[in-house]
């Protein structure tokens, strides 16, 4: 699937598109919810450091059932909205689901040419260790390209968290509406009670990796410098 930038600069487009003006006050007001949103499932594979973890909605998202999760989100907006919810908690879900929407547009579009490109570990098939890591390589080369290409940008302009962060926490409402997707689409597998937490720990991780990626901290240099020297060979390596 394609990366960060990549989402967020097709969501927004696509919005501009879809809303006209209505989307350009959607983003005035949301902006940051909808740019999270755009990130689709890709925050649950974020989840590497704290339990319990969202991953396995990460995977079950990316191969089956996306369009299921974003019907099941609509409609507990709707039931939200018969039940006299204020009208800024639906504009934020809105700006939420829309932004989800969004990405899985652009994944199934680009996705077969990003993987194909990539290519890929074969297991017992030694000579295919040399692909490890270039699907996401390729992802970030692309997000480079299209940042400067769309937007008129260096990367070295451009900094992710600052649109992407919802606060310390992901807002209740969309933890909430999230759940209902997921546990709509996934029945077999949810796990009601430590879901949520599942949710929470997968965004906090996700601003974590957003922070130190971010392509003006310069920590995300220093770690990338330090992983080259510690590979012992002229490879440059994705940090």
């Amino acid at each position: 699937m394609p990366a960060q930038i990549n989402h967020i600069i097709f969501g927004e487009e696509a919005l501009d598109q879809a809303l006209g003006p209505d989307g350009k006050a959607l983003l005035n007001q949301y902006g940051n919810i909808f740019r999270f949103g755009t990130q689709g499932p890709d925050f649950f594979y974020h989840n590497q450091r704290t339990k319990p973890a969202g991953l396995k909605y990460g995977f079950a998202a990316h191969k089956e059932g996306y369009g299921r999760i974003v019907k099941n989100m609509v409609l507990q907006a709707l039931r939200l909205r018969r039940r006299g919810q204020p009208s800024e908690t639906l504009a934020m879900l809105n700006a939420y689901i829309l932004g989800f929407t969004s990405h899985a547009f652009l994944d199934k579009k680009t996705h077969p040419y990003i993987l194909y490109f990539s290519g890929w570990v074969i297991t017992g098939e030694e000579e295919t260790r040399k692909y490890f890591r270039c699907h996401a390589f390729l992802e970030r080369i692309l997000d480079v390209l299209i940042l400067n290409i769309r937007r008129g940008l260096d990367i070295k302009e451009f900094s992710l968290l600052p649109l992407v962060s919802c606060g310390e926490k992901l807002p209740y409402p969309i933890i909430k509406t999230l759940l209902k997707g997921l546990h709509a689409s996934y029945p077999g597998m949810h796990f009601k009670s430590r879901d949520r937490r599942r949710i929470e720990n997968a965004y906090k991780d996700t601003i974590y990796f957003y922070t130190v990626t971010d392509p003006l901290n310069p920590l995300y240099r220093q770690m990338a410098f330090a992983r080259d020297q510690r590979a012992g060979d002229n490879r440059r390596r994705l940090a």
